[in-house]
């Protein structure tokens, strides 16, 4: 089932997308509103 783990790669990497962006968020890096 290569469909499933290709699945959990994108989620994974799609969640640390995520999290760097809502610590950037946080931290205020960027001018984002």
């Amino acid at each position: 089932m290569s469909n499933v783990r290709r699945f959990m790669e994108c989620a994974a990497f799609l969640a640390v997308l995520l999290i760097l962006e809502l610590y950037a968020a946080v931290t205020g890096d960027h001018d984002m509103p």
